[in-house]
């Protein structure tokens, strides 16, 4: 192979491998949320004079003060790990086993997923100090684990409770003169038992914030006179760059010199593949969005009851896109619609199975029916299944039991339970 013909092969491999990578950068570009997106872009503003990174912050004072409010709220694992670190008399192994078990309380400071060591005895240390932490009742195995645990924080913990707890069926069947009786105390002191019950915290991890709350969104859904939704990205979440024309007329006249005529070249190149990037994310983004939105626009205006199934393989396909772009397309990027701010993925779900009904609008559906119940009628698989039948969301009784599972909703009996142990007696 002549030499020329080598140095070209060599110089249209190193071309192709070039593209290759702006072409991955672009595509990761369009996965990203708009801050790390917006450091991506001023990375590759660094050591270009021609690109100046749009940069846009809010400094509004209603922005100042959500600012504030938002550095003062403290996550649960943050407080308690705050708090374990005060612990200098720990072991430095219950320590760590401290930690750990911080890190497996769920929102509502249970701990649910008991890691197999915490009945030995350096886990059952660590246990104990993590029940002794504030608030009262963290660490705690289950609902009446957790009351237990506050009222013994607070000395009224007796053998009367225990006996009380012992016979959670009577409560749940609301026959309070059959409890009385077996506890041997009057109906006046059971009611102010079960008083005392009601000013306890069911779940004290709740009054922590559990993540930061969510960025403005990225995109903004407007309903129009004729009911119409349109779609427009928010001005403050694009990613852009701008041209310095003062960088680029002193370029230009230094173009002409043959040792700056590569530097020059690529500078430029560069700068118009930086803006061509952040003009392609804004356009791919707005493409799905609109589309999820037209299909979904009961959703969008109602709510997640009437959300139609959409996959990201059939949204790909009408769009005429790669699935992985239209997932890339909706991944960490939020949209704010009439009934407030949602996860853009939200607007996809898979078909449940059964009927024409999607995933999340069955399980918004039976959130619904359970968040109705009081303790006098508490639905079961079959009651809910039967109630969602006339809306057109055919289930059998085993697959509202396993959406209900997945949603970590309990059994009817526990619900029936719980209920009952806040009704008056």
């Amino acid at each position: 192979m002549p030499i020329s013909t080598r140095h070209g092969f060599r110089q249209a491999l190193h071309q192709r491998q070039r593209l290759g990578q702006r072409g991955q950068a672009a595509v990761h570009l369009l996965g990203l949320s708009f801050e790390d997106a917006e450091a991506m872009i001023e990375h590759e503003a660094l050591g270009n004079p021609v690109l100046q990174p749009v940069i846009r912050r809010t400094s509004t004072p209603i922005c100042d003060i959500i600012a504030n409010t938002v550095a003062e709220q403290v996550s649960l694992a943050d407080h308690l790990l705050r708090q374990a670190g005060e612990l200098t008399d720990l072991a430095p192994r219950v320590r760590a086993r401290l930690r750990h078990l911080i890190g497996c309380l769920d929102e509502r400071g249970y701990l649910q997923d008991r890691p197999e060591w915490v009945d030995d005895d350096e886990g059952a240390e660590a246990l104990r100090a993590l029940r002794a932490l504030d608030p009262a009742g963290v660490g705690a195995f289950d609902l009446l684990d957790c009351f237990t645990l506050q009222l013994q924080r607070t000395g009224r913990w007796s053998g009367l409770w225990r006996a009380l707890f012992d016979r959670a069926d009577l409560i749940e069947k609301q026959d309070f003169a059959a409890l009385a009786r077996q506890l041997g105390v009057e109906r006046a002191e059971l009611r102010s038992m079960l008083a005392a019950l009601r000013s306890l915290t069911a779940a004290p991890g709740c009054a922590f914030s559990a993540a930061a709350p969510p960025a403005p969104p990225d995109l903004l859904v407007r309903t129009l006179a004729t009911g119409e939704l349109v779609v427009e990205l928010t001005r403050e979440r694009q990613v852009r760059v701008s041209v310095s024309r003062d960088a680029v007329a002193a370029l230009r006249r230094i173009e002409h010199q043959p040792e700056h005529a590569a530097y020059v070249k690529g500078q430029l190149a560069h700068a118009r593949w930086v803006r061509h990037i952040c003009r392609q994310r804004g356009d791919t983004l707005l493409k799905v969005a609109r589309y999820a939105v037209a299909l979904q626009h009961g959703a969008v205006q109602d709510g997640p009851a009437h959300l139609r199934p959409l996959t990201l393989r059939a949204a790909a396909a009408a769009l005429d896109l790669h699935e992985s772009t239209v997932s890339r397309a909706v991944a960490h990027k939020s949209i704010e619609t009439p009934g407030g701010v949602i996860a853009l993925r939200a607007l996809f779900s898979a078909p449940s199975g059964e009927g024409a009904s999607c995933v999340t609008a069955v399980r918004s559906s039976i959130q619904r029916l359970v968040a109705a119940e009081g303790a006098e009628r508490v639905l079961s698989d079959q009651d809910i299944a039967d109630r969602l039948a006339p809306e057109g969301v055919v289930l059998s009784r085993r697959s509202v039991a396993k959406h209900r599972a997945a949603m970590g909703l309990a059994s009817a009996r526990l619900r029936r339970r719980r209920l009952a142990l806040f009704d008056d007696a």
